[in-house]
């Protein structure tokens, strides 16, 4: 049995999806080294903290439900860990998949407080377009659309379809099963790898914390 051509839309749109969620994981990584670079104030930078954490810990808790995902690296993985996979990444997510709401509830609220800073009115050229590009982040990602929290949702429909077709699929032909998977995952990985890397650099920058081991290199 063939892959079928919803199978192609979905790797498509996961993909999208996953690109999107990067872009701006990358963006707010980028906001919270030109600030802290230029205010080194500890009460600033807690104060930065408070909007920032809350969303490290949302693309670290995307990375965490899909890492079981990304351990199966070969045919012979797949075809002997694929169920046990499948079903970690379903545990993962109902364990965690609420998360993010209150986690950017909690980024959005503290950005209130944050955004009435004297720092944050400031007139200096660099720090001014840093601070437009926070609220442009929050305005657009955070609150109003919240398309950070859209584009994850989307990421775990599109994948949840994915996944049951191929598990249909591995019925009837593991072999094209694995085609299938390998690609969707390959497809995948590089927006992970991305969005991984950056919430790294966004935790390492605010205070010390434990990074969750994942599998995505």
């Amino acid at each position: 049995m063939p892959s079928t051509p919803l199978t192609s839309k979905l790797e498509f749109t996961l993909c999208k999806e996953a690109a999107s969620i990067a872009t701006t994981a990358t963006e707010l990584a980028a906001i919270q080294q030109l600030l802290c670079s230029h205010i080194p104030k500890a009460e600033f930078r807690s104060a930065l903290g408070l909007v920032i954490d809350p969303l490290t810990e949302t693309y670290q808790v995307l990375i965490y439900i899909l890492d079981p995902l990304f351990s199966i690296k070969s045919e012979s993985d797949f075809n002997s860990g694929f169920g046990a996979a499948h079903e970690q990444y379903k545990q993962r997510l109902q364990e965690k998949s609420s998360l993010p709401r209150s986690s950017v509830e909690a980024s959005y609220e503290a950005y209130l407080i944050f955004s009435q800073s004297k720092e944050a009115k400031t007139g200096f050229p660099i720090l001014r377009r840093s601070f437009d590009r926070l609220l442009n982040y929050i305005d657009k990602y955070v609150d109003n659309d919240s398309w950070l929290l859209m584009n994850i949702d989307n990421v775990y429909k599109m994948l949840n379809l994915l996944l049951g077709e191929i598990a249909e699929l591995n019925t009837g032909d593991p072999e094209e099963a694995w085609l299938t998977y390998d690609l969707a995952m390959e497809s995948l990985l590089p927006f992970m790898q991305i969005i991984n890397t950056r919430a790294q650099a966004l935790a390492s920058s605010a205070q010390p914390q434990p990074a969750a081991a994942v599998a995505i290199a």
